[in-house]
């Protein structure tokens, strides 16, 4: 779990600009659903959560970045993993 948290910090300092430390995350679990623009796919995640992050900025293979309250109605199109399963446990914080 050690070696996959330094991955996920380096590939977010990456992606998103932020410094985390291993220490700052806490593992909620391993979700999946069926991809939403691929049929037959799914896509998996471990999902972590990490306080004390204020601000992220878009890099490398990340285009745009939205905020999204997860007890609000969006008019984004969310995946289903997103909309289903990730939205209801960030909205238990």
């Amino acid at each position: 779990m050690k070696r996959q948290s330094r991955r996920w910090c380096a590939n977010w300092k990456e992606e998103l600009s932020i410094q985390i430390a291993i220490a700052d995350l806490t593992y909620l679990g391993h979700f999946s659903d069926h991809a939403v623009n691929e049929p037959g796919y799914v896509v998996e995640a471990d999902v972590y959560r990490v306080q004390g992050v204020s601000s992220v900025t878009p890099a490398a293979e990340i285009a745009e970045i939205a905020w999204v309250n997860p007890t609000a109605p969006t008019t984004l199109r969310l995946a289903p993993l997103t909309q289903q399963q990730l939205l209801p446990l960030v909205a238990a914080f």
